[in-house]
């Protein structure tokens, strides 16, 4: 089976924002003001952050290095970023195992307070005796189930 990953990247941040935008809130933004139409009928929108159909909320995160024991990965999250938001992981065997290079994750959840852009996620990896090649597994970001984007985390010795 062949992963085109740029269209299947496309197809499901498309699919995943579309749900996002449709559950996402814009209250308790600071600095807002109000949309077009009465202030009193109308939601709080950030004059800096785009909302809308032309800048649904992504979410991305990119390959990092895991030096030693343990390690982050950083996760971005885009365009429309009032109210808080959470995205769903896993992690996947690669070289790396779970249990053997790294404690594996069948499914955890990142959170992201009200206009927070950025989150931090954790992984524990597990020293081995002796130095070796680099290990690598996978983490996947999901919402609701549709994979948003994924990156390769690799373990090396110190």
């Amino acid at each position: 089976m062949t992963f085109n990953r740029s269209r299947s990247r496309f197809l499901a941040v498309a699919t995943a924002a579309m749900m996002l935008a449709a559950s996402s809130t814009t209250e308790g933004c600071s600095g807002g003001r109000p949309v077009d139409g009465p202030p009193s009928s109308q939601p709080l929108v950030s004059p800096t952050i785009c909302s809308g159909p032309d800048c649904p909320q992504t979410f991305n995160i990119d390959d990092f290095i895991c030096p030693g024991v343990g390690c982050t990965a950083s996760i971005e999250r885009n365009c429309l970023t009032c109210g808080p938001a959470t995205i769903d992981y896993r992690t996947e065997d690669m070289v790396a195992k779970s249990g053997q290079d790294y404690v594996g994750v069948r499914s955890g959840q990142v959170h992201f307070p009200d206009g927070a852009t950025s989150a931090t996620l954790t992984i524990t990896t597990i020293p081995r005796k002796g130095a070796g090649p680099p290990r690598t597994f996978r983490v996947v970001l999901s919402v609701d189930g549709t994979v948003v984007d994924e990156a390769v985390g690799t373990i090396t010795d110190v």
